[in-house]
């Protein structure tokens, strides 16, 4: 199929599970917020989630949830991040604690855990930091940013330190790396910003932030505005969301950071794309790209899951004049009506009475299903049809 031929891809729901509930008797609990979901990096159809205390290992094909793991009560995980060393599978994640837990899913057990300085932040991002082994940042609800190192091959003594620690300003709600640039990316409540690892010394990298500015139309249209999701698409290209904006952002990671080598230290950005999404006042929904398949999504507060076409960025001319293009979802998967035989019929989820947010919706590599998470205590899996 050609990048001129429409891409037809749709979607049934399989099963959504509700899987999150901080206990195993509260069937019926639909006000546990689902966080994150994120696909095995190894290519199998598992996913994982978290949300309240627990984190779940889901696989796709038999729809059934194949292992739980609880934190403390009192938790509630936000940042999720597959960290493989070595053949084994190690999950790391944390939360509203401040702690990372790491959990082994071959033993099925937690092999460490570690609280973060100032701890009384939150954790809400967890990135790989591919230049360094065992390596990845950790970012807090405050604007601290942490490079932790986690030698976890000593089973018996796992060695966890923070190598480096900076901060922007605002909230961090989401962070990215672009291993071509060198550049770390944090979306935060006053904007975005960035930070070029490629400097050796780590105490330079709080002394060289970047702010990074949206430019429309010749104007200023990001300063202090809160960026609740970034993605990067193939190393290449970033698509952002701004809260409360009705359209989703794409623009080119490697012409945009090249005023870094000049000591710029504010950029103005320009994209090249930007995709129609919806009206709403809700905050947090992330985007996902599937570069492989020519596939963004973004769902909203609808129970609504948006798929955009992206396969153009294949093709894109870097070097044509920058005019904003703008793009329709070629697909929207509504919220079905759903048969919940554990909610009492007085309290069943309705679009009527309820918004029902799409925290985030990933699709599988090979295409086959579409997951999504929300805000009510649902994992909701859809296959291709």
């Amino acid at each position: 199929m050609s990048k001129d031929d429409p891409l037809i891809l749709d979607y049934e729901p399989l099963i959504f599970l509700r899987c999150h509930s901080k206990t195993d008797t509260d069937t019926a609990d639909v006000r546990t917020k689902v966080w994150q979901v994120i696909f095995n990096p190894n290519g199998s159809n598992t996913i994982a989630t978290c949300g309240g205390n627990k984190v779940c290992i889901i696989d796709l094909s038999s729809q059934k949830v194949r292992q739980r793991y609880s934190a403390e009560i009192k938790e509630i995980l936000f940042a999720l991040m597959w960290f493989s060393k070595n053949g084994n599978d190690i999950l790391i994640t944390g939360g509203d604690l401040g702690v990372l837990y790491f959990i082994n899913l071959e033993s099925k057990n937690q092999v460490a855990h570690f609280t973060v300085p100032k701890s009384k932040s939150k954790i809400f991002s967890l990135t790989l930091y591919p230049s360094r082994d065992n390596a990845f940042f950790c970012a807090m609800s405050t604007g601290e940013i942490y490079l932790v190192d986690a030698d976890l091959e000593r089973r018996s003594s796992p060695k966890i330190d923070i190598v480096a620690s900076f901060s922007c300003k605002g909230e961090i709600t989401r962070t990215a790396f672009c291993s071509y640039s060198s550049t770390l990316f944090a979306a935060t409540s006053t904007g975005l910003y960035g930070w070029s690892t490629a400097l050796q010394n780590y105490e330079e990298w709080n002394d060289k932030i970047i702010t990074f500015n949206l430019q429309m139309d010749g104007n200023l249209k990001s300063e202090d505005k809160i960026v609740d999701s970034i993605e990067m698409i193939e190393d290449e290209f970033m698509a952002l969301k701004y809260a409360l904006d009705s359209f989703i952002y794409i623009w080119h990671v490697e012409l945009s950071v090249a005023g870094v080598q000049h000591e710029t230290r504010i950029i103005d950005i320009v994209p090249f794309y930007k995709l129609v999404w919806c009206e709403t006042d809700n905050y947090y929904m992330e985007i996902s790209a599937n570069y492989d398949l020519g596939l963004l999504t973004c769902g909203d507060a609808h129970g609504k899951i948006w798929l955009y076409d992206i396969r153009f960025l294949r093709t894109h001319d870097h070097e044509a004049s920058v005019k904003t293009k703008t793009i329709k979802a070629f697909n929207i998967l509504d919220w079905p009506p759903i048969d919940d035989i554990y909610h009492a019929k007085s309290k069943k989820l309705s679009l009527e009475t309820d918004d029902i947010v799409i925290q985030k919706a990933v699709v599988s590599p090979d295409g086959k299903y579409c997951v999504a998470i929300t805000d009510r205590n649902t994992v909701c899996l859809w296959s291709q049809i």
